[in-house]
């Protein structure tokens, strides 16, 4: 939720202190997710930016247009082009909201990119008890693969049964 952003310094010094154990590690790869704060992306992007690592950001949205804090998605993504992003991905977003916000990514965004949306009904407010049917899920993940996404998935909703589908589509 935007509204729940801590402030820029809490997130420097999270991030900060994240990414130092991360490479301490040895981790070669990070994925930002879920990231719907377009003052947070900054500060993930230029914190990571100088570390060798491979990042990968997933965006959350409030409708195909609008990141949840009501950024704009073209803003992102414009500002994200100037970083050494290697993935850019749309997550936990329902399939309507994905479809949407995909056209919307791809007029501007030209590398790498995926989606894996849930399968609520209804965005936000969601339980998962009510999912879309097998029918809208195929068609709709049909449609992702015809755009060529790097990556592909679900999130929030599915089960081992969707991702089987999900598999059987590509396999075909």
């Amino acid at each position: 939720s935007p509204e729940l952003f801590p402030g820029k310094s809490v997130v420097e010094d999270i991030y900060g202190e994240t990414m130092e154990w991360f490479l301490e590690a040895g981790v070669d790869f990070v994925l930002f997710e879920t990231m719907g704060n377009i003052q947070e992306i900054e500060i993930a992007l230029n914190i990571s930016h100088s570390h060798p690592v491979e990042k990968w950001f997933s965006l959350i949205l409030k409708d195909g247009e609008h990141l949840l804090d009501e950024s704009f998605l073209r803003d992102v993504v414009t500002m994200i082009r100037n970083f050494s992003v290697n993935c850019l991905l749309l997550n936990c977003n329902t399939i309507q909201t994905s479809l949407d916000g995909i056209d919307h990514l791809l007029e501007d965004w030209d590398g790498e990119w995926g989606a894996y949306p849930n399968l609520g009904v209804t965005d936000f407010e969601n339980d998962y008890f009510e999912i879309i049917d097998d029918h809208k899920f195929e068609e709709s993940m049909r449609s992702i693969l015809n755009k060529n996404p790097d990556v592909i998935g679900t999130c929030c909703g599915s089960s081992p049964r969707h991702v089987n589908m999900l598999n059987d589509f590509i396999e075909r």
